[in-house]
């Protein structure tokens, strides 16, 4: 798992992380295109690959004596892909479906809008992960190979295994990944990570119209989601490296964070008072009507909201 993500992708080279899930295990220097399928098969090997705005992830899983093979696959289809001219052109046509099938899913098109709605249109939060056809028209391979070289470094990265013996996971990725080595220049060198752009939450308001199928009279059920800003893994990350340390027997261990009653345990709400919060009037919306396209940026800040509807509506 690496820190890294769409979010942190140049304005100009929108769609990287999608090709690069895309063409994940599908060939590596050392695991050409050709064999690589049937070692998997051979050894019972399977694969994935996948990305958020933040987090890029690829794992395996194997038997016990395949390990050191899946891990080496692993390592050298995330750092050495062959990234063919034929291979690009297949990640091209399938990121293109991918997209069609997506604007064609409601429940898919409303999980992206919540972001435009809570982070604002055009900016690096907001924006959709997943590229469409002409913006991975655009993408090369030198623009593939520059983002990894950039991005998967060993401060930004971590290995976890499940069922195996930690010794020998750490020698299999000490011969599979040592050689790599953290970033010491500065912000300005070539090979520098990019920098992870402005992610404050604004809230707002977004209407958009929803493309219908072809051949479909309308949609026939209405989606909505709402979100509200709350804490992320950066934040607990640098919460924890902000805690006092203090002296133990065994040397220097963080202070315990504050535990919260468990909710499994909490007496049930009073008759007298709701079970759940009152909406304020301030709750933001994004809709997605057949006639719709009316944006309200003027909304106050607060939770964001994205709907799609069957018929004309207001928020």
């Amino acid at each position: 798992m690496a820190d890294a993500g769409c979010v942190y992708e140049p304005a100009d080279k929108r769609g990287i992380c999608h090709m690069l899930d895309t063409l994940a295990f599908s060939g590596s220097e050392q695991y050409p295109a050709g064999s690589l399928s049937g070692l998997m098969q051979k050894h019972g090997i399977s694969a994935q690959a996948s990305s958020s705005r933040d987090v890029m992830m690829a794992k395996v899983e194997a038997f016990r004596g395949s390990i050191p093979l899946a891990v080496s696959m692993l390592a050298d289809t995330v750092l050495r892909p062959t990234l063919k001219p034929e291979e690009m052109e297949w990640a091209r046509t399938t990121m293109g479906f991918q997209h069609e099938a997506f604007m064609a899913d409601p429940s898919q098109v409303i999980s992206e809008a919540v972001f435009e709605a809570a982070y604002g249109e055009g900016t690096a939060m907001g924006g959709s992960q997943f590229a469409t056809q002409e913006q991975a028209g655009a993408l090369t391979e030198q623009d593939l190979r520059e983002y990894v070289t950039r991005m998967i470094r060993p401060e930004r990265a971590v290995l976890s295994g499940a069922g195996v013996d930690h010794d020998e996971l750490v020698a299999i990725a000490e011969k599979e990944l040592g050689h790599l080595k953290p970033f010491s220049g500065g912000p300005d060198d070539a090979d520098a990570p990019y920098i992870m752009p402005d992610t404050t939450y604004v809230g707002g308001v977004t209407a958009r119209d929803l493309p219908l199928a072809e051949g479909m009279p309308g949609p026939l059920m209405t989606h909505a989601s709402v979100v509200f800003p709350t804490m992320g893994w950066r934040d607990k990350r640098e919460a924890r490296r902000a805690r006092p340390a203090v002296g133990t027997p065994r040397g220097t261990a963080r202070e315990p964070a504050e535990r919260r009653p468990d909710s499994r345990y909490a007496p049930p709400p009073s008759p007298a008072a709701p079970a759940h919060p009152t909406p304020q009037a301030s709750s933001q919306c994004a809709c997605w009507t057949p006639s719709s396209a009316a944006a309200h940026p003027s909304a106050p800040a607060g939770p964001a909201r994205a709907c799609t509807r069957g018929s004309t509506a207001r928020c």
